[in-house]
């Protein structure tokens, strides 16, 4: 069942500390766990040894994401296991709730963005302009403004719970609650993996613009660490399929 965590570091508790977020990149090394009775700030994998310059900057980032959500009044949604193990994360941005260039500062996501270094601050932007031009481009032509709709900003699931529908399941109680507050307002999302956009289709979505965009992962959006075949790599050097994609209603699931 979905629940709504209200900490700082909402899985540091269980000692992943939110690091398998990004499906765009292998997980982070497992962390230690977090003791919240401890104020000091730590991040160090299993055994104590320290994260390295990557893994901090991405938890730095990951940690900035959650307080951007709070900052701009967006939610932070939490399904769990029936061990109370967190599986898959939703952060949502409602109506009339986008960040700005003060709450991003204010978040810390700027500074973090700033750890990756000129090539990984071009992609991120860059991804971020195509996906604002995706819905530039179809959502004026339905009398939308992207900002008068629900947003779901991140949505993941665990690698070692995958194949469960746990973030499908997340999803389809975020959309239902949004509804139910705005029954006439649509959600938007936007995805690279077409495995995913056949998932958010079963649930109610459909896309309303694409774009090719190259992205080093695989079907899935895991990025993939070994050897590609000639046949893998031009179907990779293709690019993915990023698509904007549309809920206004949902069905009894």
């Amino acid at each position: 069942m979905p629940s709504t965590q209200h900490s700082r570091r909402p899985f540091a508790y269980r000692g992943r500390d939110a690091n398998w977020w990004s499906n765009l990149s292998t997980p982070l090394r497992i962390l230690d766990p977090y003791d919240p009775a401890d104020s000091a700030s730590k991040a160090t994998v299993e055994g104590g040894k320290p994260l390295n310059t990557q893994e901090r900057t991405r938890l730095s980032l990951y940690h900035a994401a959650v307080a951007l959500t709070r900052v701009v009044g967006g939610s932070l949604t939490v399904a769990t296991s029936e061990q109370d193990v967190p599986v898959a994360i939703c952060l949502w941005f409602p109506p009339h709730a986008r960040p700005s260039y003060w709450s991003q500062y204010r978040s810390g996501v700027i500074r973090a963005v700033l750890g990756f270094g000129i090539t990984g601050i071009y992609r991120l932007l860059s991804f971020q302009d195509l996906t604002k031009a995706l819905y530039t481009s179809s959502l004026p032509q339905l009398g939308i403004q992207h900002e008068d709709c629900g947003y779901v900003w991140i949505l993941c699931t665990d690698p070692e719970h995958a194949g469960h529908g746990h973030a499908e399941k997340l999803l389809i109680w975020e959309v239902k609650r949004h509804h139910e507050r705005f029954p006439t307002v649509p959600a938007l999302l936007d995805t690279a993996t077409a495995y995913a956009v056949k998932v958010y289709e079963r649930i109610g979505f459909r896309v309303i613009a694409t774009k090719q965009m190259r992205l080093e992962v695989d079907g899935k959006g895991f990025r993939d660490v070994r050897a590609l075949t000639q046949k893998e790599k031009d179907e990779r050097a293709g690019g993915h399929t990023v698509c904007a994609m549309i809920c206004e209603g949902i069905g009894e699931t």
